[in-house]
């Protein structure tokens, strides 16, 4: 027996019911959990309730669900389901594969879903719409998962943005912030996978023995050198790519043939403007010398430090510098840390004749890369 949906459309005086009904990325903000509950395969029935004429309207359509008014008696006898699940219609980032994991954590218990441990006196038939559930009047509550023959409560905790609830012009001035961001982020996973196919004979063809790979984001892609200290290089640096995404699109896809000893790898840049943790990071990055490893046991591998910025608002020279330190004391022995300090200029700042736009090295600031290069190649 499956359970139940409720997507909660209704009317609240005390907010602001339109926000419902907004735009975001072309889909109002209710149809984003719908969609969510749909595609979760985890209900036997979608019902959306609502006392916006304007909604009933708009979804009387929409396959799959159901418009109703209200829904009073949720007796399970009556209506055939294990437990009911009530999700506000103010979640815009609700996902199926979130709602798949919390009906696999809520095997029989009531559960909530809040941003940070409340106790919760919840009337789910009066506050469908979670108002009760905050501290100081906020309401905070995404979901609601009503078991009518258990009692006890159990949390159930969803990340910080999928927890944004929607109630008032801020909440969706937010919402659509994040939203532009994971638009940001499609487009340039767009850009990386076609620079990918781009070098795709570059991946398979590093045959000397005696050649230097390098590895990494823009800042590797954008040098134009073809030799160091004599031996061939192979560029397989990606614009635009993090760790994670050079794991998942070319490393676990086995594209790389390594037929080089030399490797100068280049990440971090691109993982620090994204809400990883600096431990996954580390890890995320650790994965590209597992890689290196397996194929060439042997090999000589240079990391490079993430470089400072000048004039940017997408990276914080701070957070550079805590990757920095924490890289260096996780990186294998096997590894030679080079740090690109001699990039900065006297306020530990990009140094401007070696930048062209705060971030991206400019000629002058890969002749002085590829010298400390040579440098360490040669010791």
């Amino acid at each position: 027996m499956k359970d139940v949906c409720v997507i909660d459309g209704r009317k609240d005086n005390r907010l602001n019911d339109s926000l419902m009904t907004l735009l975001l990325g072309g889909m109002m903000v209710i149809e984003y959990p719908i969609r969510a509950a749909l595609q979760s395969g985890i209900f036997s029935k979608v019902y959306v309730m609502t006392d916006i004429d304007y909604l009933s309207s708009r979804l009387a359509n929409v396959e799959g669900i159901e418009v109703v008014d209200c829904i009073s008696d949720m007796e399970s006898d009556k209506f055939g389901f294990r437990r009911i699940w009530i999700i506000s219609g103010r979640v815009p980032f609700i996902t199926a594969d979130t709602l798949k994991r919390c009906a696999k954590q809520c095997i029989s218990s009531s559960g909530y879903s809040v941003v940070q441990k409340y106790n919760v006196d919840f009337d789910f038939k009066k506050h469908v719409s979670f108002l009760a559930g905050g501290v100081g009047g906020v309401p905070v509550n995404a979901l609601f998962i009503h078991s009518l023959k258990e009692k006890s409560m159990m949390p159930i905790f969803l990340d910080e943005k999928e927890a944004v609830v929607l109630n008032t012009v801020n909440d969706f001035e937010l919402a659509l912030a994040l939203y532009r961001k994971d638009e940001k982020k499609n487009v340039v996973t767009r850009q990386i996978l076609k620079r990918i196919d781009e070098k795709k004979d570059i991946f398979q063809c590093m045959k000397p023995k005696e050649g230097i790979c390098l590895i990494g984001h823009s800042q590797i892609d954008q040098w134009n050198v073809s030799a160091l200290v004599g031996h061939n290089v192979f560029n397989v640096g990606i614009n635009g790519i993090s760790s994670f995404e050079y794991n998942k699109f070319i490393l676990d896809e086995n594209r790389l043939e390594l037929g080089c000893d030399n490797f100068i790898v280049m990440h971090g840049t691109n993982d620090i403007v994204w809400d990883y943790d600096i431990n996954e990071i580390v890890a995320s990055i650790l994965r590209t010398f597992d890689y290196i490893y397996e194929k060439q046991p042997n090999a000589r591998i240079i990391f490079c430090g993430c470089a400072h910025v000048n004039g940017r608002l997408d990276r914080d020279n701070r957070k550079i510098d805590q990757f920095n330190r924490f890289i260096k004391k996780k990186l294998p022995e096997t590894v030679k840390y080079l740090g690109l300090d001699f990039l900065d200029d006297e306020f530990n700042m990009l140094k401007k004749e070696y930048t062209i736009d705060g971030l991206h090295f400019s000629r002058k600031g890969y002749e002085l890369l590829e010298e400390n290069i040579i440098q360490m190649l040669k010791d």
